[in-house]
Formats: C-alpha cells, sequence, structure tokens
C-alpha cells in the first residue's frame, strides 16, 4: 500500500472516532477497569492457549457476516497494547473500542455458560469473555458463581 492511501485510511479511521464529553470517557474508562480483569501477562498468557480459538469467529467472518464487527481475536490484541497504556494517552479510538468491550462483556456476562466446548472444560462462554479480557473464573467476576454451577454440573 502507498503511504498517500495509508495516510488516506488513517485520516478515515480518526474521523469515524466518537466525540465524547469527559464525564462520557470517565465512564468508559470506569467500566472498562471494572470489565477488563485480566493483567498483562494474563492475557499474553490466554492468547497463546489454543482454547481462544474454539469460540471467537475469526476477523473475515466478523467483517463480512455479522456486519463489520470486531472479533474476539482482534479484541484480545486491542486490550493487551491497551491494558498498561496511561488513560493520558488514550486515543477517541481507544474509547471506542472500550466501549464496544465493556457493551460485549456485560451482554455476555448476562448470559447462561451454555454446555463445554469438546475437548476443553470450557464453555464458549468462557472463551468469550477470556477474549475479550474477562475472566468469570476469579472471584470478583460477576460470572464467577455461574462459573462454578456450570464446572458441578459438567464437571463434578
Amino acid at each position: 500500500m502507498n503511504i498517500q492511501k495509508m495516510a488516506s485510511r488513517i485520516a478515515f479511521r480518526y474521523m469515524m472516532a466518537k466525540e465524547r464529553s469527559d464525564k462520557e470517557k470517565d465512564e468508559i474508562y470506569k467500566e472498562w477497569r471494572e470489565l477488563i480483569n485480566m493483567g498483562p501477562s494474563e492475557l499474553q498468557e490466554w492468547a497463546k492457549n489454543p482454547d481462544r480459538l474454539k469460540a471467537s469467529i475469526n476477523r473475515q467472518e466478523a467483517k463480512k457476516e455479522h456486519g463489520g464487527i470486531h472479533s474476539g481475536y482482534d479484541s484480545l490484541h486491542r486490550i493487551k497494547r491497551r491494558v498498561d497504556k496511561k488513560r493520558s494517552e488514550w486515543t477517541a479510538d481507544d474509547y471506542d473500542n472500550a466501549a464496544q468491550e465493556n457493551s460485549f462483556n456485560s451482554r455476555m456476562l448476562g448470559n447462561s455458560p451454555g454446555k463445554p466446548v469438546p475437548g476443553t472444560k470450557r464453555s464458549k462462554w468462557e472463551i468469550s469473555l477470556r477474549n475479550w479480557g474477562h475472566d468469570p473464573r476469579k472471584k470478583g467476576s460477576p460470572g464467577y458463581s455461574k462459573l462454578q454451577s456450570w464446572k458441578n454440573k459438567y464437571f463434578s
């Protein structure tokens, strides 16, 4: 890709980012810090785990079949880059992504884990949440008791 095209794409991307008030940014950031409960090393370790591929749709499916939503793979890598980033360095795109991650995690935490994914002791629910930076195995997670009940049902 030539430099002009690349600059044009970058400019277009920044034009698409939503303008937000300081109050909106504060709310997004606060919720994001509560929902993204995996630290940098946990995210890095999960990114290497082959189970991460057993729930999320890939980038092409997300764009083609689901109206351009981000895949869990993309979200995991964006979260890894942002988790240690100083808030003062967050861009409008970072807030857009964080708002999407908040929405996904909140929605997913309200769902049921479903059946185990063959070959794992995980559900698509847990895998998806972890792909989006939230580990329901942690005691502080709103999904912790739900996951414990699920494990007792399938693996006790």
